[in-house]
């Protein structure tokens, strides 16, 4: 597994399989290290690589329910990467958005203090027609921090089922920076997306699909990388 799937990894197959397998339980990098006997640095950078994984099959499966949806404009997908995440200093949240029964984030800039009032008190009538139409495409606005979702439209539904599964496996962490919001938000998109499976097996099936369709570049993952 380690020379087809992780290329130039110096971890034995064994050790790899295990890493991944204890990520997949939702166990912390200092967890997994302990375990492992593997540093901590290394375990880092193959979660943030199984983060970027996952991050991209949740924008892939995101655009692919949007295609169907004519009231909903579906934005160009693209990967990102660490220099790419969201500028804190801009961001606004992350938009929640409910497609055919599946749950999925927007990264929201520069949404004015009026707009994200009028919002949260329901004032839609006071909204520009294009605020309204853009905002309603959503039902809850959460935190940069993911510390708090904020339900503007609709009944308890999937939602906020996604959002106590997200606020329940963040805790372990006592806290997210907004420079890494991003990843945790999309991973735990992914671990609810795939909740009704095993996700050792889902990983590792993703991780040979895209290897060999040459979905994205893979490199950018385990390639070309001295860990």
């Amino acid at each position: 597994m380690a020379k087809t799937i992780f290329k130039g990894a110096h971890l034995t197959d064994r050790k790899l399989k295990q890493l991944m397998e204890l990520f997949c339980e939702d166990l912390t990098a200092t967890q997994i290290a302990n375990i492992t006997g593997v540093s901590r640095i290394t375990v880092n950078s193959y979660i943030r690589k199984m983060r970027q994984l996952m991050t991209f099959q949740v924008e892939f499966e995101k655009a692919g329910a949007m295609a169907f949806r004519t009231d909903l404009k579906a934005e160009t997908m693209q990967l990102r990467t660490d220099e790419q995440q969201p500028d804190e200093k801009e961001l606004s949240g992350y938009g929640l958005m409910k497609i055919e029964g599946r749950v999925f984030s927007d990264p929201l800039f520069n949404l004015s203090t009026t707009v994200r009032t009028l919002v949260k008190q329901k004032k839609w009538e006071e909204l520009t027609e294009t605020d309204e139409r853009f905002m309603k495409r959503y039902s809850g606005l959460i935190a940069p921090d993911l510390s708090k979702m904020t339900r503007f439209q609709g009944e308890m539904d999937i939602a906020d089922s996604f959002w106590a599964f997200t606020r329940s496996r963040l805790v372990k962490f006592k806290g997210i920076s907004k420079q890494t919001g991003y990843y945790h938000l999309k991973e735990s998109e992914f671990r609810f997306l795939y909740r009704q499976q095993p996700l050792f097996p889902v990983l590792m099936k993703l991780i040979r699909q895209h290897t060999a369709g040459n979905r994205f570049p893979l490199s950018i993952f385990f390639g070309n990388e001295k860990i």
